[in-house]
């Protein structure tokens, strides 16, 4: 659904200018995002990758109570994601760094100048804001 600029400054409002995943301050360039992810069909064709469809999956979830805004990097770490399997990817993050990375892995031996790995449930500011509410 394409947004008014009312519809989008309203958004952009609901959370004071932040972003409601990560709680950021948001930057001229932020996104207006489905909390429940409204999937584009893509397909595969040689020579072009892949190309959407025009085909939407979940054509009913497009809307303004199911939208929040995001800033880029969260937007395009959700993707279509559900917001439970997306927790689910950031818990496993860490795990992922620490596999992988010796410069993580370094970062968290020296926790109190760079890094603390603190394995706690992922929140989401939204819903801290809805807590306190």
């Amino acid at each position: 659904m394409k947004l008014t600029k009312a519809q989008r400054a309203a958004l952009f409002e609901r959370y004071s200018g932040r972003c409601a995943y990560c709680g950021d301050h948001l930057k001229a360039r932020w996104c207006a995002d489905h909390i429940e992810p409204v999937i584009r069909e893509t397909r595969y064709e040689l020579g072009k990758g892949f190309v959407q469809t025009g085909r939407v999956l979940h054509d009913g979830r497009d809307t303004l109570a199911n939208m929040v805004p995001s800033c880029p990097p969260c937007n395009i770490s959700k993707g279509s994601h559900s917001l439970e399997g997306w927790r689910r990817e950031l818990l496993r993050s860490t795990e992922y760094l620490e596999r992988n990375y010796s410069t993580f892995r370094t970062a968290v031996r020296f926790r109190r100048v760079m890094v603390e790995h603190v394995n706690e449930p992922v929140r989401f500011y939204f819903e801290d804001q809805a807590d306190e509410r």
